[in-house]
């Protein structure tokens, strides 16, 4: 399967927010997204704002999924699943967070995806974030997904 990566300039955390509420506008049920970084690089703050944005509600109270594992929030325009996989050992415990049947009908936010690889779809889009070393309060994205999905993607802003 071709596989296209898009990369972001250096963003702070408003353009970060921003980025993310035009990239909750390109997704479709039935997409996942694996959302990669180390400790710290956002991955929450992201799936955050993609969620406030889906929901049309920048208020909303989303909880990280640290401790529950999941997260859904039922919409009419698509429901969202928000998954933290951290805490898995095994990944055996993967069915029993029940993500199976949301796989192909919601939209999926998947957080430590790296206990899941072998489970996630194979056309899933990856989100990498990164701190860049001199400027650590800024955030880099990098995205890989199917050449399919590149259309939709290559409307968000990227680098050049």
């Amino acid at each position: 399967m071709t596989r296209l990566r898009l990369h972001t300039s250096s963003m702070d955390e408003p353009s970060l927010t921003a980025w993310a509420s035009s990239f909750a506008h390109t997704l479709l049920p039935g997409d996942v997204v694996a959302l990669e970084g180390t400790l710290g690089a956002g991955k929450t703050a992201l799936a955050r704002a993609i969620i406030r944005s889906r929901m049309h509600d920048e208020t909303l109270a989303v909880a990280s999924p640290t401790f529950n594992l999941v997260q859904h929030y039922p919409h009419a325009e698509g429901d969202i699943y928000h998954a933290d996989l951290h805490r898995l050992k095994h990944p055996s415990e993967l069915e029993e967070l029940g993500l199976d049947a949301a796989l192909d009908k919601a939209i999926c936010l998947i957080e430590w995806p790296e206990i899941a690889e072998h489970w996630l779809p194979e056309r899933h889009l990856h989100l990498a974030l990164s701190i860049p070393p001199a400027t650590p309060l800024q955030r880099r994205i990098t995205l890989t997904c199917d050449a399919a999905d590149a259309p939709r993607m290559k409307e968000l802003p990227w680098s050049h």
